[in-house]
């Protein structure tokens, strides 16, 4: 982005690049619409980074829960698993 001129004391006229717009809401590599002279858009909005964010320790939470609630089937499971013999052991080829 270059700054072009000062509209007023927090106004900036700017010239930005249809890539770096794409960027800033998340929608790079061409999947955001070409704009047109007089759309707006709000460039502090951008994307919902936070929300993914969010979401992702909510669903690693509830995973963690799950997993804690299964721990005992889950560790008698891997225990199993360690002690099967090898498959040449067991004369599989």
């Amino acid at each position: 982005m270059k700054i072009l001129g000062l509209v007023n004391n927090d106004t900036y006229l700017v010239q930005v690049s249809h890539t770096e717009i794409e960027k800033v809401f998340n929608k790079y590599y061409n999947n955001l619409d070409k704009l047109k002279v007089g759309d707006e858009l709000d460039l502090g909005a951008g994307y919902g980074f936070r929300e993914d964010i969010k979401h992702a320790c909510n669903e690693m939470r509830n995973a963690m829960k799950a997993f804690e609630a299964n721990r005992m089937t889950l560790m008698r499971f891997a225990n199993m698993v360690a002690e099967l013999p090898d498959e040449q052991e067991g004369g599989a080829a």
